[in-house]
């Protein structure tokens, strides 16, 4: 009756199935050094 959310694909009758889409690798986030080396080059510009 609502119908089905947007990011999900029927599976099967009845059923309803989100893909999965992914991680994603953020090296600035997880490595301090690449962060600090990112910010050594924004000042130099």
């Amino acid at each position: 009756m609502m119908g089905s959310p947007m990011d999900f694909r029927i599976f099967a009758p009845g059923y309803l199935w989100k893909p999965y889409e992914g991680e994603g690798y953020k090296p600035l986030i997880v490595s301090s050094h690449l962060r600090n080396k990112f910010d050594e080059i924004l000042k130099l510009g």
